[in-house]
């Protein structure tokens, strides 16, 4: 019945994920694979059908998420427990002056204005609040690349995977808010 499915390329047998109706009505993704085996000379067609709708739709689920990170107008990062960058997408490389990808393994207070010993005091209370409270909500003086100075409004969340933590941080520049905050003073 699924031989239809089947299709010969070059004299081999090719297969392809295809809808199928199962016996309760439901449409699903199958991916068939066949091949011809011989036993005591003769042909048997031998098939096998996989169901990957949820495969799929798995799939469909993280380019979806990916699409929306990509158009976010807010910065976004993903660090590890020690405050180095696995992910940033392109606003928050936009954001700092930065390239795609030239942020990811270097540690987040890279972008930071103050001090070192201010940046380290302040990563200090950041990470405390973090580990208490899951989350933190503030705003950062910084510098782009170039050096120009912007403050973003951060709120960074505690993530765990697998047994790993990670910190997620959304910042939004609001240095033109700020200059205009500080005009109507």
């Amino acid at each position: 019945k699924y031989l239809r499915y089947l299709k010969l390329h070059n004299g081999k047998i090719q297969s392809y994920p295809v809808s199928v109706r199962t016996k309760s009505g439901d449409v699903v993704k199958v991916f068939f694979s066949a091949d011809i085996i011989k036993i005591n000379d003769a042909p048997y067609l031998l098939s096998s059908a996989v169901d990957i709708t949820e495969r799929l739709n798995g799939e469909e689920i993280l380019k979806t998420q990916a699409h929306i990170l990509d158009r976010m107008a807010e910065g976004v990062n993903l660090a590890d427990e020690k405050g180095f960058i696995i992910f940033t997408n392109p606003a928050y490389d936009a954001i700092f002056g930065y390239e795609r990808g030239e942020l990811i393994g270097k540690h987040v207070s890279i972008p930071n204005g103050g001090s070192s010993v201010d940046n380290i005091r302040r990563c200090s209370e950041i990470i405390q609040a973090l580990k208490t409270t899951g989350i933190w909500s503030g705003e950062f003086a910084n510098r782009k690349k170039d050096g120009t100075p912007l403050t973003t409004r951060a709120r960074i969340s505690a993530l765990e995977v697998s047994g790993k933590q990670f910190w997620v941080t959304v910042q939004e520049n609001i240095t033109e808010r700020k200059r205009a905050e500080e005009e109507l003073r």
